[in-house]
């Protein structure tokens, strides 16, 4: 089960894997939310980079 905001659950299958952002590899947990179009990067990755999320210019940003 995968917790969200509002304390709401949702059941998830983790895989292990390695994500490569800006040309460094990171080993990471993926939770995939097959009802959905969701795939979200565990926090084992997101605590050690900064992400900017740029909505209407659809762009990502990454700085490890």
């Amino acid at each position: 089960m995968l917790g969200g905001v509002g304390a709401t659950t949702a059941p998830t299958v983790v895989f292990a894997v390695w994500a490569r952002l800006d040309g460094q590899d990171y080993p990471c947990r993926l939770h995939a939310d097959f009802t959905g179009q969701e795939r979200i990067l565990g926090r084992d990755v997101l605590n050690r980079i900064d992400v900017l999320f740029r909505g209407p210019a659809q762009a990502v940003v990454v700085n490890p």
